[in-house]
């Protein structure tokens, strides 16, 4: 079994801040997110990167009213490809990208778990629905620009 990785967060100084799109602070809330950070910053081949520093605007489906998602990193190519990039447990990615794919609600979302709280699967349920409304914006986004939308997990 793998050793679950420590919780991190906190500021990333780049070590090539001429590469950074951001112009504030560079925050990491993960150490999935450290460690991608880290790979942009020395990799030859990226010549900008970003963490959320682009909004796209989605409907949230708990409102009907227009929100800002900002995915957490853009990042760009020396032969002038863009990537989004989207960080998430590998089980949530496999959720969104299942309904995504075949339009079936799946059965962990529809259903609540034997012991769960109401409110738990309440929230698991909205969470899931926003990022839904929240990827397939993003995905129209990229496909207008012709861009890449990727999702990262901590197996990647």
């Amino acid at each position: 079994m793998r050793k679950k990785e420590p919780y991190k967060q906190g500021l990333y100084i780049p070590r090539n801040p001429q590469k950074i799109i951001n112009k504030k602070e560079i925050v990491y809330r993960s150490y999935l997110e450290w460690k991608w950070m880290h790979k942009f910053d020395i990799n030859e081949n990226i010549v900008r990167w970003g963490s959320e520093c682009l909004f796209i605007p989605y409907i949230k489906p708990t409102t009907n009213k227009v929100h800002r998602y900002y995915p957490d990193f853009q990042v760009e190519f020396k032969d002038g490809a863009t990537h989004i990039l989207e960080m998430k447990p590998k089980k949530e990615i496999v959720l969104i990208q299942e309904y995504l794919e075949t339009g079936n609600v799946p059965k962990t979302i529809k259903k609540k778990r034997p012991n769960e709280k109401l409110s738990t699967f309440q929230y698991r349920a909205i969470r899931w629905s926003i990022n839904v409304a929240k990827w397939k914006a993003c995905q129209a986004f990229c496909d207008k620009k012709g861009w890449k939308f990727l999702k990262i997990s901590e197996k990647d």
